[in-house]
């Protein structure tokens, strides 16, 4: 007799999980590869990998997802409020922040969101 998938709910499903992490150890990885000698690369430690050299700090933020981003998104702002606090506990160094992701850019819904007519990330 084949043995057969047993039946289950999808509901607790991790798959969509699983595949952010796997995107997130790949592209850190890339960025451990791409370092200077010099440099040094921290996963999850200030966002999901923070990289150090000289003077300078690059956090990073990973993110999978299909859903349009704009600069209202709830991870977006999140990176956002992240880089002030390591740049507010790192005043010495130059901090920068990079939110990596497979999303696409979406037009904020209100005017005053846009920078002429369009998204602030785009713009950004």
């Amino acid at each position: 007799m084949a043995a057969l998938p047993p039946k289950g709910t999808t509901k607790r499903d991790a798959v969509a999980a699983l595949s952010g992490y796997v995107y997130q150890i790949y592209q850190s990885a890339l960025a451990w590869i791409k370092a200077s000698p010099e440099g040094v690369i921290w996963l999850e430690v200030s966002e999901d990998y923070l990289m150090a050299a000289g003077s300078a700090l690059k956090a990073v933020q990973v993110k999978e997802t299909s859903s349009r981003v704009t600069i209202n998104s709830p991870g977006v702002l999140a990176a956002i409020d992240s880089y002030v606090e390591l740049h507010l506990d790192n005043p010495m160094l130059q901090v920068s922040l990079r939110y990596l992701t497979t999303s696409t850019v979406g037009l904020e819904r209100k005017a005053e969101d846009q920078i002429d007519g369009n998204p602030i990330l785009q713009e950004w």
